[in-house]
């Protein structure tokens, strides 16, 4: 049962970490223009970046969870596996958000 939940984990850390590359603003060639001209990434860039900082250590314990046997290790590799993905939910929601304006692609995707 710890194996297939340990792999399922891992395979949501890569979604998590992937998915948020392709619908964030700046893969879709919108950035934010300063005054300067210069141009600078959105809230939601910095929302897939802190995704990925997030999805990694959850795969390492989906990893971790698949080859370990002990119950007690299991069970604390699996409250850290809740309270991480609660961190990935609460990244674009809650913590850093995703962009404001409703025609954004970040936005239409929630």
């Amino acid at each position: 049962m710890f194996k297939v939940l340990g792999v399922v984990l891992v395979v949501l850390a890569i979604f998590a970490a992937v998915f948020p590359m392709f619908t964030d603003c700046q893969s879709q060639g919108k950035a934010i223009t300063l005054a300067n001209g210069k141009t600078i990434p959105m809230k939601c860039h910095w929302s897939g970046i802190a995704e990925i900082a997030a999805a990694a250590p959850l795969a390492v314990v989906g990893v971790m969870m698949t080859f370990n046997r002990r119950k007690t290790t299991l069970m604390q590799l699996g409250g850290l596996g809740v309270v991480l993905g609660a961190v990935i939910i609460a990244l674009p929601t809650f913590l850093i958000g995703v962009c404001q304006t409703p025609t954004m692609t970040c936005v239409t995707l929630e």
